[in-house]
């Protein structure tokens, strides 16, 4: 799951940058515990740092991975490694996007409906 230089990037058709924040907000419990945000349990993620992670609506729906990734950091390094996977156009326009930074997962859901959005893991890629 964690993996340092690893990054977990995921497309969605959510439109509210309110409810894409707020499936990405972890609470605590009276103890302090973390109790993971909607987005991580649907994906089987657990705990991620909230300060290693880039997510934003887009300004336009897109199908292309490349345009959805646009001016998040790394853009260049993750574009090219997920198009080494095959990773360069999508079925379906997508309105945001969601970078784990330091996560790596292989074994997680595909797809999951989060927050009444339909979110696709792309893959998981090198970033440095």
């Amino acid at each position: 799951m964690r993996s340092e230089g690893y990054v977990s990037v995921w497309v969605g058709t959510e439109t509210k940058p309110d409810v894409l924040e707020a499936i990405l907000r972890a609470g605590y419990t009276s103890d302090g515990d973390w109790i993971a945000p909607p987005f991580a349990e649907a994906f089987g993620v657990g705990y991620f740092n909230d300060a290693t992670r880039e997510a934003e609506v887009l300004s336009s729906p897109t199908s292309s991975i490349s345009e959805a990734l646009q001016g998040f950091s790394y853009d260049t390094t993750i574009i090219e490694h997920l198009a080494e996977q095959g990773a360069r156009t999508l079925d379906a326009p997508a309105s945001a996007a969601i970078l784990l930074y330091d996560i790596l997962l292989t074994e997680s859901p595909r797809t999951a409906t989060v927050g009444g959005s339909e979110w696709i893991l792309v893959g998981s890629v090198p970033y440095r």
